[in-house]
């Protein structure tokens, strides 16, 4: 009965021992958390402002990878409004000026139709 009493006894002391030891990670687990969370929120920030034409509303995520995924995302649709405002641009675009003004084509006129026409613009 003694030995089943000592043996009950070291078992305690392993299983407070190992309550101690998951506590210590438990608590560990709780700093490491909050320092992905910390790193993943300063990796966006860097995202954002190393594409300054990407608005930063459109980069989201909780992780480093989602956060690739949503740039990635921010640049198409960027990329897409882009050229949609420069088709817009181009359809909407207007010459400068009015076009140059040209004599009459008097290649094909005959001779006689060429006398005429230099007489009447001359007075």
């Amino acid at each position: 009965m003694a030995n089943l009493e000592a043996a009950l006894a070291g078992r305690d002391g392993e299983l407070a021992a190992l309550r101690e030891s998951l506590a210590t990670l438990k608590a560990g687990s709780v700093h490491q958390a909050e320092a992905l969370s910390q790193a993943v929120v300063a990796y966006r920030d860097l995202a954002v402002q190393s594409a300054p034409g990407l608005p930063p509303d459109l980069v989201a995520g909780d992780s480093i990878a989602s956060i690739d995924e949503s740039l990635e995302r921010a640049r198409t649709i960027v990329a897409r409004v882009r050229q949609e405002m420069e088709a817009e641009t181009a359809r909407a675009r207007v010459t400068a000026g009015a076009p140059q003004r040209t004599g009459l084509d008097v290649s094909g006129l005959s001779p006689r139709e060429k006398i005429r026409y230099g007489i009447s613009s001359q007075s």
